[in-house]
């Protein structure tokens, strides 16, 4: 994946910045040059100042606030990923000093908890399981949807010629909730046909690992002993694969009917508390937009997977038990890292790159501004460097989210290296 590449005059911001003054409100570690900003921009508090109600003043605000969004949702998955990997790391005996950071660098904390556990689930696989084994898991991938009001709000706080009910655009799929039949995608209970992978109970044929008795053609380890294995017919337990008929669970494509949960794709009636799988576009100035798609952009909303965990051929009862402590933290906590990892991809990495080029536009041309912001002009220069700090390290922060959650999907992925028993 392509990294973040913060454009050099955020960077520059941001260090320059640090030549002897303050830190920034509520951010530990961050060197700020903020002796003049006060509350006008505080991450703690998650607010930033008035500075009135002109046009400049509009502009100004709607900068720090898409500032504080990109900060808040960067740190937000860092705190995640730290969570996850953390909980599982417990689970498999490290020692918590390996997963505790030893700076307070952007991104350290998250860099050392998942390096350590990513290691520790490599090492585990790699010593339990048979050679050529690995975990099979199977789960509905997640959905990423951004709230189109937030894009209308953020462009109206920061336009005057903007209304706060704005039309606004969805580029991709339509997300909500569904009052009449969802035909598209259920991340929630599919009251009717499914015909793609289910992760629950399936009560037409279940093609894939059976939990349970399955009453068709059955491989090495599953079918009538009530064990688990490869099942091509009924499933009298829990199917993870593909499901050619009602799937009581989530259903990972495919779904005609009810969806109790959101439905994405079209609606026979009007969707309610309406969501966009894709770019919320408002119309603005170019200055205003950005901010508005990168507020929007920042604060997505993603559904969490359940992930059934079997294996890619049947294994021995004796190697099942070794790794049950592993298997079972993998199903609690990797569904974080997976959406992490999601809103890294859709939402995170694209905001900050296009947050970099909107700052560089707004501080290049802040000047031209100054003079109707009157007596309060040096105090927005000293929020807008801590704005810029803020963003170097939310850029910082998600470059290291990247890395962690790739390698600890990968670790989940490793083969067996243990010899046959």
């Amino acid at each position: 994946m392509k990294k973040v590449l913060v454009s050099l005059l955020v960077a520059g911001l941001a260090g320059a910045s640090m030549q002897g003054c303050q830190q920034i409100p509520g951010a530990p570690g961050m060197p700020g040059g903020l002796g003049g900003c006060g509350a006008g921009f505080d991450l703690n508090a998650g607010t930033v100042g008035d500075f009135g109600a002109t046009g400049a003043a509009m502009k100004v605000e709607g900068f720090l606030n898409a500032s504080m969004a990109v900060h808040r949702a960067a740190m937000s998955v860092e705190a995640d990923l730290v969570t996850a990997c953390t909980a599982i790391g417990t689970d498999l005996g490290v020692p918590p000093a390996q997963m505790q950071a030893q700076s307070q660098d952007p991104g350290a904390r998250v860099q050392a908890a998942c390096g350590a556990v990513s290691a520790a689930i490599t090492s585990t696989i790699q010593t339990n399981l048979p050679q050529g084994v690995k975990f099979r898991m199977v789960f509905q991938p997640p959905v990423c949807t951004a709230d189109m009001n937030v894009a209308a709000r953020a462009a109206a706080e920061c336009d005057v010629n903007v209304q706060a009910d704005a039309e606004v655009q969805c580029e991709g799929k339509l997300a909500g909730q569904c009052s009449g039949e969802c035909t598209g995608s259920c991340s929630g209970t599919c009251s009717g046909s499914c015909s793609a992978d289910c992760s629950g109970t399936c009560s037409g044929t279940c093609n894939g690992t059976c939990e349970g008795r399955c009453g068709g053609r059955a491989r090495a380890g599953g079918g009538g002993g009530g064990a688990s294995g490869d099942c091509n017919g009924r499933c009298d337990g829990t199917c993870t694969g593909s499901c050619s008929a009602r799937c009581e669970g989530s259903c990972s494509a495919d779904c005609s009917g009810g969806c109790e949960g959101e439905c994405s794709g079209s609606c026979s009636v009007e969707f309610q508390e309406p969501r966009c799988e894709g770019n919320a576009n408002v119309q603005a100035s170019a200055e205003c937009k950005a901010q508005a798609e990168v507020r929007a952009s920042a604060e997505v909303r993603c559904t969490e997977p359940q992930i059934a965990i079997g294996f890619t051929r049947p294994v021995a009862p004796e190697v099942r038990a070794r790794v049950e402590v592993l298997a079972r933290s993998l199903q609690v906590n990797f569904p974080k890292i997976v959406v992490a990892l999601k809103k890294l991809q859709v939402s995170l990495v694209p905001s900050v790159t296009a947050f970099a080029r909107v700052s560089t536009d707004f501080v290049a041309n802040i000047g031209s501004i100054s003079g109707e912001l009157g007596a309060q002009a040096i105090q927005v220069g000293q929020c807008v460097m801590a704005a810029g700090q803020a963003t170097a390290a939310a850029s910082a922060s998600v470059n290291v989210s990247v890395d962690v959650s790739v390698q600890a999907s990968a670790s989940a992925e490793a083969e067996g290296n243990a010899s046959a028993g």
